[in-house]
């Protein structure tokens, strides 16, 4: 995974990481499907490791 080194990551990050949109990325986290933090209006971060557990999720249904 890219940028580990950082705590969060941004909405377009998660997109690109996880190969959906970025509209798809703020439908998670309005859903509660992914959990983030708002820093101000309009700024949505994602932990990193809040991406790392939905990867993990997808590997396992892969392999199932």
């Amino acid at each position: 995974m890219t940028n580990m080194t950082n705590k969060y990551m941004t909405t377009k990050q998660v997109a690109n990481e996880l190969e959906v949109s970025v509209a798809t990325v703020c439908r998670w986290v309005r859903d509660g499907i992914l959990p983030a933090k708002r820093f101000g209006k309009r700024i949505i971060k994602i932990p990193c490791v809040e991406v790392e557990k939905l990867l993990d999720q997808d590997q396992r249904t892969a392999v199932n």
